[in-house]
């Protein structure tokens, strides 16, 4: 953890400027940053657990080098095709009270928004958990195959962001609001195609994973419900991480979001699994009234 924690600050900065560049429309750069890191910590990794005999510690050094070099690489291309992120170094610590006024407003709704979603699935992990070490196992299959998939929509909502921020920007606010529809509509539609190929694939998926066949029974019947479930979680997704945020309506984003984890997910999986005593897939199917 003290290895890992000398590159925390790098990986921090270089989501922030992978971020900043990206919306500025240099995706490809920050996708070669992203790529060229998990590269040389690929690389780097094997050196030091094995090679120096390190183990874990060579883990976290190798974490920590990639993402220096992710960072150096960011900065680098950054001045050379002179964008917005290459700025005199006393401008990145001249912090103006006019921005200042204009930034927390529509930052700290963003910031609350992550921290309660993160704490809310703590506490459903919390239940889960309470609900036996098999049903558990089961669920971290389900979210280990189901990341796989959601990695495609947080890129897809990343474009959302930037297509629709950049049209708003412009004063083009017809052309902001098809971009929005467009990926409104596309969101769930690519929701219900991957569900689909998941639920067929459910079998040789979790087939992967050595558990007793009561767990990857019942990690099947989560992907089946969480296939049922994902279209319209992914157009929520869309909408309040791509769409609002972009149009600066992070408050909206924020009461939506938290509000409807808060105030439907917790209470009902708690009351579902804790309380009520449901069979674990149906206390998980409680989510989807969120």
């Amino acid at each position: 953890m003290r290895i890992y924690a000398i590159g925390t600050l790098f990986v921090q900065l270089t989501l922030g400027m992978n971020a900043f560049i990206t919306a500025q429309g240099f995706a490809t750069t920050g996708m070669l940053t992203v790529l060229i890191g998990a590269v040389a910590n690929i690389a780097l990794d094997p050196l030091f657990i094995y090679g120096l005999g390190m183990g874990v510690r060579g883990a976290a050094l190798a974490t920590a080098i990639s993402s220096w070099v992710g960072m150096a690489i960011m900065l680098i291309v950054s001045y050379k095709k002179k964008n917005l992120l290459a700025l005199p170094l006393k401008e990145f610590f001249h912090i103006r009270k006019s921005t200042v006024k204009r930034f927390y407003p529509v930052v700290l709704p963003v910031v609350f928004n992550e921290s309660l979603w993160a704490v809310a699935s703590m506490a459903l992990n919390m239940v889960y958990g309470r609900l036996g070490t098999g049903n558990y196992s089961a669920m971290t299959v389900k979210n280990t195959i189901e990341n796989l998939a959601f990695t495609f929509f947080i890129g897809l909502s990343s474009a959302d962001s930037v297509m629709v921020g950049k049209s708003i920007g412009a004063g083009d606010f017809k052309r902001g609001f098809t971009d929005a529809r467009r990926f409104g509509l596309l969101s769930p539609a690519l929701a219900v195609l991957l569900g689909v190929v998941l639920v067929l694939l459910r079998v040789p998926l979790t087939n992967l994973f050595t558990l007793s066949d009561e767990v990857k029974v019942t990690a099947q019947y989560l992907m089946i419900v969480n296939a049922c479930i994902y279209p319209l979680r992914m157009f929520n997704h869309m909408n309040i991480v791509g769409t609002f945020r972009a149009g600066g309506d992070t408050k909206a984003s924020l009461i939506m979001d938290a509000g409807s984890i808060w105030c439907l997910s917790v209470p009902l999986v708690a009351l579902a699994g804790l309380v009520w005593k449901f069979p674990f897939v149906l206390v998980f199917a409680m989510t989807a009234v969120e």
